[in-house]
């Protein structure tokens, strides 16, 4: 596999990822560490794992848009 280069978005919110080794995107949400953003992670959604560990880049194969979260 080649270099991925990734990104973080700069700014936390959901945003939709593929992990690698996965068929469909997963919703995420992104915790942004504005001290040291080398340090910033996704956290998954909905993989009924109760892990408390986050996805950081060279888990992902690539990083979608941000989702937009409806007002009600």
């Amino acid at each position: 596999m080649g270099q991925k280069n990734l990104k973080y978005p700069e700014k936390s919110g959901w945003y939709w990822v593929l992990i690698d080794g996965y068929d469909s995107p997963t919703p995420c949400w992104f915790a942004y560490n504005s001290r040291d953003p080398q340090y910033s992670c996704f956290l998954p959604a909905g993989l009924g794992d109760s892990s408390s560990m986050g996805l950081y880049l060279h888990d992902l194969e690539k990083i979608g848009p941000e989702i937009i979260e409806p007002k009600f």
